[in-house]
């Protein structure tokens, strides 16, 4: 891969807008639900809005737009729109409780909130001193309705130069829990999000006209490289409130989708569907799947559902954007691919911080150009995520092969110590999904006076499965080492829960233990 890119040192939001100007009335943003379009032209028009009206509100450079909403077109205009006027978008989940929004608003301090009428509430009950303004995408006595705020600022009026240090400058803010720990805020600047579109999307092969199906949550960094990244193509995304399936595989033929972007959760859907017809799925021409290990058997079955070559994995995490694509020249069955440009990647020993050699497990560290700030308000926490010489701490264990190909194994602090040996619940879970009464699977380790922990699995049927606890412990036996059998037991349960992007909550399964 081409190790230097030429980064330009510009605001996110002229990085995307200027280019968005080439593609003028074609499609940009599609809602799936109420089929409403927005042309690139629409989105520039709507994004001078958005920013002409927080500064006619009294928002000033350095304030942070605090997105507490659900999924919506205007988004990624809000975030544009922020950036351009020197200001922070902190993106945060809708689903959040109460108890949750008083430590974001503790965390970010936020100016201005913009959400949906049915969260008012839970932001009123916050009642932070420091919120000057609440925008409500529709009418709530003693808030500013969104309609309102762009209503009254012309769609040609140009956005004043803020002045700002690309570099230095945070662009948006997310929550992230780190390695360790309550949810942090990680500030991300226009030079991180800048330099990883142009790190990745040679490597992602998005162009002008083709078509996302995106229904990832607009909070999280995935889906928010996904949305720029296409705006800055010329792509079109047709965004999903949330993951339907019946909505989900009547949009592709629907909309002639052309590039999916997946989680593990929804590949291993796709795998146990009983009825998937290829002649709906045919313009489905590329399929990207992150935030999880993906393993080489539902990687196999749903390529060969779409008739694909391969399916685009990728690495990275809020703190990194994106460092690792699996691309069409660089695959390997269960890696997440090669380091992106300009970016550098090494396995360390956690407790000494010796580099090891390849194919060695270790944590991996990355350093490059999108490197987030640091966590907001918290040095403590940015210290101990990236060290002196500017290596990101992942807190994920990996390794690289002779070839430079990295493999995920586990995260750090989810591996189970059963005695002397660490047993990491990605490889147990792989293994149970391979037999067909499993429908999904979650390991966590529980406590043990002998051994220390002990393996167990929460486990999903699939519908009108008889498997039984002994027939899944056999099962395991005949794959894998006499330590990394489940001796803490197998438990049936009517889901396992995740985040938004895919990933196991194996807190709440350790809270259910309990």
């Amino acid at each position: 891969m081409e190790s230097t890119l030429h980064i330009p040192n510009v605001s996110v939001s002229t990085f995307i807008l200027e280019k968005c100007k080439t593609f003028g009335n074609k499609t940009a943003l599609v809602d799936s639900e109420t089929d409403r379009k927005l042309s690139f032209n629409e989105c520039i028009s709507l994004v001078r809005r958005i920013a002409n009206g927080l500064l006619k509100e009294g928002f000033q450079k350095g304030d942070t737009l605090f997105m507490f909403t659900k999924t919506c077109l205007e988004y990624p205009c809000c975030i544009l729109a922020t950036a351009a006027i020197g200001g922070t978008l902190q993106a945060a989940s809708p689903n959040y409780t109460s108890y949750e929004m008083k430590h974001a608003f503790a965390t970010c301090r936020p100016s201005y909130v913009m959400t949906s009428p049915d969260l008012v509430e839970m932001v009123r009950e916050v009642n932070s001193e420091d919120v000057k303004k609440i925008i409500t995408f529709g009418e709530v006595e003693g808030c500013l309705s969104f309609d309102d705020l762009i209503l009254s600022c012309p769609d040609n009026q140009p956005i004043p130069d803020c002045d700002l240090d690309p570099a230095r400058a945070t662009a948006a803010q997310l929550f992230s829990s780190g390695t360790t720990g309550l949810p942090k805020s990680v500030q991300i600047s226009h030079r991180n999000i800048v330099a990883n579109i142009v790190q990745s999307l040679p490597l992602l092969t998005i162009k002008e006209g083709d078509i996302f199906l995106c229904f990832l949550p607009f909070f999280h960094i995935y889906a928010i490289v996904v949305l720029l990244s296409s705006l800055f193509a010329g792509s079109t995304v047709v965004v999903m409130k949330r993951f339907h399936p019946t909505e989900f595989l009547e949009n592709i033929p629907k909309y002639q989708v052309t590039h999916l972007s997946l989680v593990p959760p929804v590949m291993l859907w796709l795998t146990k569907h009983p009825s998937l017809s290829y002649d709906k799925l045919k313009s489905v021409k590329g399929i990207t799947c992150g935030a999880a290990p993906l393993s080489k058997e539902v990687e196999d079955q749903v390529r060969e559902i779409f008739h694909l070559d391969y399916i685009c994995q990728g690495y990275g995490m809020t703190e990194c954007l994106i460092t690792h694509i699996a691309s069409a020249e660089y695959h390997k069955y269960g890696s997440v691919g090669k380091t992106v440009p300009m970016t550098e990647c090494k396995i360390i020993k956690p407790e000494s911080d010796e580099i090891l050699k390849n194919n060695d497990k270790g944590e991996v560290c990355v350093r490059g150009p999108q490197v987030m700030l640091g966590y907001l308000s918290n040095p403590v926490a940015t210290s101990s995520t990236i060290d002196a010489d500017g290596w990101l701490h992942t807190g994920d264990i990996g390794y690289i092969d002779d070839e430079g190909f990295l493999f995920i194994v586990d995260r750090i602090k989810e591996l189970i110590k059963y005695k002397a040996f660490q047993v990491a619940p990605a490889e147990l879970e792989e293994v149970l999904l391979q037999h067909p009464g499993v429908a999904d699977v979650g390991v966590i380790g529980i406590y043990n006076n002998e051994a220390g922990e002990l393996p167990k699995a929460f486990v999903v049927k699939v519908r009108d499965a008889e498997v039984t606890e002994n027939e899944l412990k056999s099962f395991v036996i005949d794959r894998l080492s006499n330590y990394k059998q489940l001796r803490g037991g197998v438990e049936f349960v009517t889901e396992i829960p995740k985040s938004p992007s895919g990933k196991i909550l194996r807190r709440l399964l350790r809270e259910r233990e309990k």
